[in-house]
């Protein structure tokens, strides 16, 4: 794998929202660091997130990032960037709302 550069192989897409927190996950096709971006529109991503990984396939890593502390029924924006300056297109989702029983 001389010379491969990291990038990202599967986009960043959103698992386990709540309503105060989410779970971002990503893959690269090396490893090294990865930050999440996130805020509260897509020009305003202050929120900085260094994104954990475990090994995948081959030279692959699976990177894993939390956002707590959210509010409830807001929408979020977000984006990756790698180590390498590599950039994701920005996402975004939605919190749920509250329940009450």
């Amino acid at each position: 794998m001389v010379g491969l550069s990291q990038a990202i192989v599967v986009n960043p897409y959103v698992q386990d929202v709540t309503a105060s927190s989410a779970k971002i996950m990503f893959e690269t096709n090396t490893g090294t660091t990865a930050f999440l971006h996130s805020g509260p529109t897509p020009f305003d991503l202050n929120r900085i997130a260094e994104a954990t990984s475990q090994i995948g396939n081959g030279s692959s890593r699976i990177f894993t990032a939390y956002l707590p502390n959210l509010s409830d029924q807001q929408k979020y924006y977000y984006k990756v960037v790698l180590g390498n300056g590599i950039q994701s297109n920005v996402y975004h989702f939605t919190t749920l709302a509250l329940s009450y029983k």
